[in-house]
């Protein structure tokens, strides 16, 4: 049961090989916002979301993959909609996880940029992980934030939580 979570991690998303053009709204969207409303249900303390680079603001290159099946539209509403909930947030909008090892790092550093910056970058899977542990472990750092997150090889090399630090909050 979610009432005894303190926080929940939503990393979904569509398969793109299976080639189901529902598959976006139903997984990213509609399932992701049932998850959003019972984890607010109950009351749990922090929510993040693995979301999108592009999701807000459309542009190339993250923009291509709206052609399946609109996913950024629906991780979009899933985003809305954890930001209504009244839940402590953190909305993280990777970049392109695809090519990427998790050796990745060893020569490209995470950075952190705020929402609706970025169209196009990548980061390794390890690298988005490492920022969800993070957020896990300083909640405080990440509260009500929705941060870009993409690596570079000039980006300056920083702990997570300071990164997670420096980024805005969005809270009223």
């Amino acid at each position: 049961a979610l009432g005894d979570a303190a926080v929940v991690v939503c990393a979904v998303g569509a398969s793109e090989s299976e080639l189901e053009w529902s598959a976006p709204r139903r997984v990213d969207g509609e399932g992701t916002i049932r998850l959003v409303d019972a984890a607010a249900a109950a009351g749990v303390r922090q929510f993040i979301l693995v979301s999108s680079l592009g999701t807000g603001k459309l542009g190339f290159p993250a923009g291509v993959l709206n052609l399946f099946g609109g996913v950024l539209i629906y991780k979009r509403r899933a985003e809305e909609a954890l930001e209504r909930s009244g839940l402590s947030y953190l909305i993280v909008r990777p970049g392109g996880m695809e090519k990427p090892t998790d050796e990745y790092k060893a020569t490209h550093n995470a950075r952190l940029a705020p929402r609706d910056t970025l169209f196009g970058g990548n980061v390794s899977r390890l690298q988005v992980a490492e920022l969800v542990a993070a957020a896990v472990a300083a909640p405080e750092a990440a509260e009500n934030k929705c941060v870009e997150l993409v690596a570079e090889t000039k980006a300056p090399a920083r702990g997570y939580e300071e990164l997670l630090a420096g980024a805005r909050s969005e809270a009223a």
